[in-house]
């Protein structure tokens, strides 16, 4: 799944330094990041690679999640461009759901990262939103609490912590019990 990607990967960080041994790449290194950032996101429009890294928050992309974070209306048509020029988008079989390549991810993750705390929140908050209408429960939770909605979070995970109880996956019942505020 992921050969393409490390193979473009490891090219253009040779590309840069011949001497650098590919092995000794990992996940958390710098080159990752600045593959992506020259390779990708340099190509790209500005406002295409800012959805990308505001993307990078999501577990799983849907055209119209993406729309309501950023506002922007021709999202579908970018996420196929995307999909079908560059080895970081993969298509669900007859879904409108991608998944953005977990190397991909992690590095424009660092980008996200760097944005202003406010702007981060927001994006969370309308990610939190839009999961919440559509049914994810334990997404739109993670997105409540990374975006400082704590009370809101407790309020939609605490329906779903019941379903989870009784479904016998006592595990990630006590992992959000970890994660909440006590009180």
């Amino acid at each position: 799944d992921g050969w393409p990607i490390a193979l473009l990967l490891i090219a253009s960080v040779l590309e840069h330094d011949p001497t650098l041994d590919p092995s000794a790449m990992s996940g958390q290194s710098p080159n990752i990041e600045r593959f992506f950032t020259e390779t990708l996101l340099a190509r790209l429009p500005a406002a295409d690679a800012d959805l990308l890294v505001s993307a990078s928050i999501l577990d799983a992309l849907h055209p119209e999640l993406l729309r309501a974070m950023t506002g922007s209306n021709d999202i579908a048509a970018l996420l196929a461009r995307l999909a079908a020029s560059t080895p970081i988008l993969a298509i669900g079989e007859g879904s409108a759901w991608l998944r953005m390549h977990p190397l991909a991810r992690h590095a424009l993750g660092r980008l996200f990262a760097a944005f202003p705390p406010a702007r981060q929140r927001e994006l969370h908050w309308r990610a939190a939103q839009w999961l919440h209408e559509f049914g994810d429960a334990e997404a739109a939770a993670r997105h409540a609490l990374a975006a400082e909605r704590q009370e809101v979070a407790c309020e939609w995970i605490g329906h779903h912590l019941h379903e989870l109880a009784m479904a016998s996956r006592r595990g990630e019942v006590l992992r959000w019990a970890e994660r909440l505020p006590p009180d």
